[in-house]
């Protein structure tokens, strides 16, 4: 019996780091896409969302999963935390500004998903017609300045 509970604390623990390890990666790709300008990734399976409450105001990385009853849920990657029952946490208390709290299967898809998602952000560039539009915007600048 001593055995299995000592399994178990260790099981616990390295739970823990992998969700620590698990945030620290959430939280460089949200950096990343705030950076780049991108809200979404892979379809839409994750995107940012930003919570606000009086001055304060937060912007998490959300995976969009399927809850028990098959309705897609968006739960929280960046909260450090996991919960068995993707618990239901508020925002600053705010009961409008509800948030679900990872499971263990939530945090297994993520972590199969983030080369996709680095691969995806790594991927983003302007497109030739951007540059060139931009470049086009550039020169009728330059010409207007020479022309005042």
């Amino acid at each position: 019996m001593h055995k299995i509970l000592e399994q178990i604390q260790k099981s616990e623990e390295a739970i823990s780091s992998l969700t620590k390890e698990a945030t620290k990666i959430a939280s460089f790709i949200k950096s990343s896409m705030l950076k780049m300008g991108v809200l979404k990734l892979m379809q839409g399976k994750y995107e940012l969302k930003e919570m606000i409450v009086g001055k304060n105001s937060d912007i998490s990385l959300y995976l969009n999963t399927k809850g028990s009853n098959n309705k897609i849920i968006s739960v929280s990657l960046s909260t450090g935390k996991i919960s068995g029952v993707r618990a239901t946490e508020f925002f600053c208390g705010n009961m409008d500004k509800a948030y679900k709290v990872a499971n263990i299967e939530d945090l297994h898809t993520f972590i199969y998903d983030m080369q996709s998602m680095l691969s995806e952000l790594a991927g983003y560039e302007l497109s030739a017609t951007a540059i060139g539009k931009l470049n086009e915007v550039t020169e009728s600048v330059k010409e207007l300045k020479q022309a005042a």
